[in-house]
């Protein structure tokens, strides 16, 4: 696994969708939720 592969996946999702991750927490594995958000440095230059 590429290091740079979850940066490239979160780049292919839209602000304000909702994704789901499988995470390692304890020992475990487990989905959690998270909301995509925009990032500030992102606005557009005229």
């Amino acid at each position: 696994m590429d290091p740079k592969d979850l940066s490239r996946a979160a780049a292919d999702v839209a602000p304000g969708a909702t994704e789901t991750l499988n995470v390692w927490r304890n020992g475990k594995a487990m989905q959690i939720s998270a909301a995509v958000g925009r990032n500030s440095d992102d606005a557009k230059t005229p």
